[in-house]
């Protein structure tokens, strides 16, 4: 199980953004970089899924 600080912290590498903003809500970002956004989530997510298979041993928490 990941704290919330990795959480955020894994989130924000995955957001592209150089500064964290904490009114991240606040910001506008088009539909197409929300979509690139939450396809680099997702290909992430996958790839870690691949390694954990490959690799138990490996697993967090």
């Amino acid at each position: 199980m990941q704290s919330p600080r990795e959480i955020i912290a894994r989130a924000f590498c995955l957001s592209g953004r150089e500064e964290w903003d904490f009114n991240i809500e606040d910001t506008e970002i088009s539909e197409e970089e929300e979509r690139k956004r939450q396809r680099r989530g997702a290909e992430f997510v996958q790839k870690e899924k691949r390694e954990e298979k490959a690799d138990p041993s490996q697993r967090s928490g």
